[in-house]
């Protein structure tokens, strides 16, 4: 991973929504208009990253919905953000494990 590059896309289903609720028993009505869950959203950013990560955050700055496809750019050694339509809606750190 290099800064500027992309890291990859995802995009969340309805279906990917549904069973999220099911799992985590998160009933908040915000859900039902589409918008996907922080932590099911932070889950697809940290897949992209080619090692498991020992940091790692998140600063949601607009919501994010079902069908929407998000891509994530690393914008620094240790940064990255999320876009999706054209519009920044999130960024945040992380650090990976360094292999000896």
């Amino acid at each position: 991973m290099k800064p500027g590059s992309t890291l990859g896309q995802f995009r969340v289903s309805e279906a990917d929504l549904i069973a999220y609720r099911q799992l985590s028993q998160d009933l908040n009505p915000v859900h039902e208009q589409g918008i996907v869950y922080g932590l099911q959203l932070m889950t697809h950013v940290a897949k992209l990253f080619q090692k498991p990560l020992t940091q790692y955050t998140y600063q949601f700055l607009k919501p994010v919905y079902v069908a929407q496809v998000c891509t994530v750019y690393q914008i620094g050694k240790h940064r990255f953000e999320v876009w999706c339509q054209q519009q920044r809606v999130g960024k945040g750190t992380f650090q990976c494990v360094q292999w000896s």
